[in-house]
């Protein structure tokens, strides 16, 4: 009897100490700390921004318990050189942990949702700022520019019979003109869209089956 009760014993011993050891080997989102780059290839960064690719970019991952972390993104929000996210809570399956976090204020909203592992970390964000005048499509055929520089010289020109100074006060009256006409002859509209994407529609581009609208997308930083 006793020797049973003795190798019972010996059995659970066996099993806590090994469920004791893989909790040890198990990594902790504190092992994970650092920043990840979309250039880096020990720290990936596979982030998004409305579901597009965006590259050149970093995120600061930081967990101090385990259990949550603070993301700080670095450029990736339009006007914002940097984004905090604090106190993300952070929830594990088979050594995957997720999480999802919004941060807002009063001129736009930035959802954010992700996972994270060892070595790489993968970020979603979608950006809605408030509606204003500016986001709406502008198109280019009655385009009007102004300009309103303080009036500096800038160089003096020989025309033979006499010289000229050149100041920007001239160029203002000279460059909405003439820089309005070169617009008009490369960009059909621009759009502003909500997310801070700004769409461009070129005349010169050439469309094709699997582009028919050919359009070039950028950032609108403020």
């Amino acid at each position: 009897m006793m020797k049973n009760k003795f190798l019972i014993l010996m059995i659970l011993g066996i099993v806590f100490i090994t469920s004791c050891s893989d909790d040890d080997d198990k990594d902790s989102p504190k092992d994970f700390n650092g920043i990840y780059s979309t250039t880096s290839t020990e720290r990936v960064l596979d982030l998004r921004y409305s579901d597009a690719v965006f590259i050149g970019k970093s995120v600061d991952f930081n967990s101090a318990d385990g259990k949550s972390a603070t993301l700080k993104l670095q450029g990736v929000v339009p006007g914002e050189s940097e984004t905090v996210f604090s106190d993300v809570q952070l929830e594990e399956n088979n050594s995957v942990y997720t999480f999802a976090a919004e941060n807002k204020n009063d001129e736009r909203t930035v959802a954010l949702e992700g996972s994270i592992v060892k070595g790489k970390l993968t970020v979603d964000v979608d950006v809605k700022f408030v509606q204003s005048e500016l986001m709406k499509t502008w198109d280019f055929s009655a385009v009007k520019m102004s300009w309103a520089p303080h009036d500096y010289p800038l160089t003096e020109v020989d025309l033979g019979f006499t010289k000229m100074k050149l100041t920007t006060g001239l160029l203002a009256t000279m460059a909405p003109t003439m820089l309005a006409k070169e617009l008009k002859n490369y960009l059909q509209n621009i759009t502003f869209r909500e997310d801070g994407n700004i769409v461009a529609t070129y005349n010169t581009a050439t469309a094709t089956e699997e582009n028919p609208e050919p359009r070039l997308i950028g950032k609108l930083h403020r």
